[in-house]
């Protein structure tokens, strides 16, 4: 008989109001992941998996509901074990950090919340090409 492992995160508010949590859960090829977010005043909410060293896959997009809800589903193709950290973020066009949930492993509150950020900073919007000046 084959072991299940799973993992149940807290997520933890990076903004007022809101809260969550994701299963994880140990499958053939991967991870798969459920997260559940409530209390979000974003029009969309982003969930990312992360990693130790500073990686960061998408697991995926969902509105948010009238009620501040939203849920993700997505198979990731990392073992359990890589897995350090959920974040949801808003999915609006300058991404913030919305919720953070640690999974397990060495790494600590900050230093996640530090990679978070980073991650938001990386997906910003690179800034339009300022029009050079002709020399007269």
């Amino acid at each position: 008989m084959e072991a299940i492992h799973r993992r149940l995160v807290m997520l933890k508010p990076m903004t007022a109001h809101a809260s969550g949590h994701a299963r994880l859960e140990a499958a053939q090829d991967g991870v798969e992941a459920l997260v559940q977010a409530r209390g979000l005043r974003a029009a969309q909410g982003r969930a990312y998996a992360l990693d130790g060293a500073g990686a960061a896959r998408e697991l995926g997009a969902a509105e948010v509901n009238a009620r501040g809800e939203c849920t993700v589903s997505a198979r990731l193709a990392w073992p359990l074990s890589r897995v350090r950290a959920i974040a949801v973020l808003d999915g609006a066009t300058r991404p913030a950090p919305l919720l953070l949930g640690l999974c397990g492993g060495a790494q600590d509150v900050e230093s996640m919340r530090g990679a978070v950020l980073a991650l938001c900073r990386r997906l910003e919007p690179a800034p339009p090409a300022q029009p050079q000046a002709e020399p007269e």
